[in-house]
C-alpha cells in the first residue's frame, strides 16, 4: 500500500462486503460566548454549529437539502447511521453527549465538570452506511 492510498483509508474505508462503508463526512472547530457560536479556522463539509441554549447545540452539514447522506446530513435510517466524537475546550474537563438525532440534525450538549459553559468544542462527524 502506498502512502497515498494509506492517508486516504484515515478519511474512508471504503465499501466492504461484510463491514460496509466508514467514513469521515464533517468536522469542526467552534468557540462558544453565551448563545454565540462561530467557527474557527475552516469546517469539513460546511459543518455548522446552531446554539440553542449556552450548552446545547444543533449541528448540521453539507450545502443542501439533498438526499445523499455523504454530501449533506440526512436524517439517519436503515441504511446510513453517524457516528459522533467531540471534545470540549475550556479550563476544565469536559464532555460532547448526543442528545437527539433530529430532522434539523444532530442536537449535542456540551459542558465542563464544573457546570460553566464551554470555552468552545471540536466535533468530527463520521458516517457509516450498510454493506451493499
Amino acid at each position: 500500500m502506498s502512502i497515498g492510498d494509506a492517508q486516504k483509508l484515515f478519511v474512508e474505508h471504503p465499501n466492504n462486503p461484510l463491514a460496509g462503508r466508514y467514513f469521515i463526512v464533517a468536522a469542526g472547530r467552534f468557540a462558544v460566548d453565551g448563545t454565540s457560536v462561530t467557527v474557527v479556522g475552516p469546517a469539513y463539509n460546511s459543518l455548522k454549529a446552531t446554539a440553542a441554549t449556552s450548552t446545547e447545540f444543533l449541528l448540521s452539514f453539507g450545502t443542501g437539502s439533498g438526499t445523499n447522506p455523504v454530501e449533506t446530513y440526512v436524517v439517519p435510517g436503515a441504511k446510513h447511521n453517524y457516528i459522533v466524537k467531540g471534545t470540549t475546550l475550556g479550563k476544565m474537563p469536559g464532555f460532547v453527549h448526543v442528545l437527539s438525532i433530529t430532522a434539523a440534525g444532530i442536537r449535542i450538549r456540551a459542558g465542563q465538570a464544573n457546570t460553566e459553559p464551554v470555552q468552545g468544542f471540536m466535533v468530527e462527524i463520521s458516517l457509516f452506511m450498510k454493506p451493499a
